[in-house]
């Protein structure tokens, strides 16, 4: 069975560069589970094959104001 997630491109953009991190071992403490990574890789190739934006040349840029953009509407630290 198949799940639809609906996600603004603020938050798919910053949940990707997250993913991405952790995929390469950066900026994460978190212990998983071998299904936990599996998950995540899963949620990683659908954001891969939606999002163009990493493949920009200011992707840098696009992550960073897709996250002040998250903050300003939501708040947070």
């Amino acid at each position: 069975m198949a799940v639809t997630l609906e996600l603004d491109q603020d938050a798919a953009i910053v949940i990707f560069e997250l993913l991405s991190r952790h995929n390469e071992g950066e900026g994460s403490s978190l212990a998983l589970s071998s299904a936990d990574q599996c998950a995540l890789d899963q949620l990683l190739g659908c954001l891969e094959r939606k999002l163009v934006e990493p493949l920009s040349s200011n992707y840098r840029e696009t992550v960073e104001r897709a996250r002040a953009s998250l903050l300003q509407r939501f708040g947070g630290s």
